[in-house]
């Protein structure tokens, strides 16, 4: 600052709790992560018509859009099942089934998609925790896959106690733009107040920091024989 020079900061990756954010210095521009109009859509369908929408980088042009059977990978009153962990579905029959799996448990997001294809499951719905509403990612899953909010989570296993045999499957509609509700404050971005001092009001300004898309190693459709380079 003594140079003249701006500087502007990430408030961080710990909300969405209160005081949580980094960078809180009056002399800081500290950005808040949102998102943007874009969504690559992942249609959660189910066996009574309703559509649920999520999204997913991942796209397979061959997952058939007929139904399948749909389990809660929690049927078993299990928490580590629930949050489809390592070896967690190893006593429970997904086999060609779609998966309903819960985010968290410090489990990241494509390794519960690892369980449920180790598994044998045909595809996975995963659904937010309370506290991450709304906001949902857009990975390069392993197998065909949706990440719901929570809102939509409830709806889903609401219906699949509502029938002895719930049936799901996934619409892939690619990307999107426009999306109205945009641009939110992402779930994980770190809110203020400062935590030094309470005054200072922050973050002050929020910019795209939700499903940016970049650069990436391997091929989006999982075939280790491409050539490694995709953009």
């Amino acid at each position: 600052m003594k140079k003249g020079i701006f500087v502007s900061c990430s408030a961080g990756n710990s909300g969405p709790s209160n005081t949580t954010l980094s960078n809180e210095a009056p002399w800081l521009l500290t950005v808040g992560a949102s998102t943007i109009d874009r969504k690559v859509v992942a249609t959660a369908k189910l066996g009574n018509g309703e559509e649920l929408g999520g999204e997913s980088v991942f796209q397979p042009s061959d997952f058939p859009s007929m139904l399948l059977p749909i389990v809660y990978a929690g049927m078993n009153g299990k928490p580590e099942s629930a949050l489809c962990g390592e070896g967690s579905l190893k006593d429970i029959d997904v086999k060609g089934n779609v998966v309903l799996c819960e985010r968290g448990g410090g489990i990241a997001r494509i390794a519960k998609g690892q369980e449920v294809k180790n598994a044998g499951g045909a595809a996975m719905i995963l659904l937010n925790e309370e506290v991450d509403g709304f906001s949902v990612e857009a990975d390069v899953h392993v197998l065909p896959a949706t990440h719901v909010s929570y809102a939509a989570g409830l709806k889903i296993k609401a219906y699949i106690n509502s029938t002895a045999a719930p049936t799901a499957t996934i619409l892939f509609r690619g990307t999107i733009i426009g999306d109205p509700s945009s641009p939110f404050v992402a779930s994980f971005s770190s809110r203020g107040p400062s935590l030094a001092s309470p005054g200072i009001l922050k973050p002050d300004i929020i910019g795209p920091g939700v499903n940016i898309l970049a650069a990436w190693p391997f091929p989006l459709n999982n075939n280790t024989n491409q050539n490694p380079l995709s953009i």
